[in-house]
């Protein structure tokens, strides 16, 4: 005895007409194979990840089942995934807990309330390059110090050991890398 989690890709390239008999025959294997199906879950047409089989396109049914004898259905399972053209891959888990009717349902109801968010909209650039959002806001100014301290040039003196010396010419190189332009040398010191 076990709980299993059974998930069928299906052919999405396939109409609905052709797919539904392919469901309900895993459904009857299940049973044949004395399982109690708790829930069956229908997720419908969704992109791969990648392309199985040359497709693109599956339809993916999840069914939530307790094993009722000794025996997996997995062989069966297994013979008919081999035998149909429109089961194109499958899993079979055990499970701790089973999903059933009332999981479903209250998963639905604590999605419900939450309506998705949707991206606040960047603030509009005002004239003059400032970035602000209603009248009378000033973009706030940035120290001097900070922005000196960003791009690594505040309090450097010349390099005093081969190693530290070794340190400032990676980071000049690095500055360059990314655009940044290096401190020019004082004139007349």
């Amino acid at each position: 005895m076990g709980n299993y989690e059974f998930v069928a890709v299906f052919d999405g390239a396939r109409s609905d007409e052709e797919i539904r008999p392919a469901i309900e025959r895993v459904r009857e294997i299940l049973l044949t194979q004395k399982c109690e199906i708790t829930y069956v879950e229908e997720w419908g047409r969704r992109k791969l990840a990648y392309p199985i089989q040359k497709k693109t396109e599956g339809y993916y049914v999840i069914y939530y089942f307790r094993v009722l004898d000794a025996d997996s259905p997995n062989r069966e399972l297994e013979r008919y995934a081999r035998i149909t053209d429109l089961l194109i891959r499958y899993l079979l888990c055990r499970v701790p807990r089973l999903k059933t009717e009332e999981d479903a349902q209250r998963e639905a109801a604590q999605r419900a309330p939450e309506q998705p968010r949707r991206p606040e909209p960047a603030p509009e650039e005002a004239p003059g390059g400032e970035k602000g959002g209603a009248e009378g806001e000033s973009a706030t100014p940035i120290d001097e110090s900070a922005s000196a301290v960003a791009a690594g040039d505040a309090g450097v003196e010349e390099a005093s050991s081969p190693q530290a010396s070794d340190a400032a010419a990676v980071a000049g190189e690095a500055r360059e890398s990314v655009g940044e332009p290096e401190a020019a040398p004082e004139a007349g010191s």
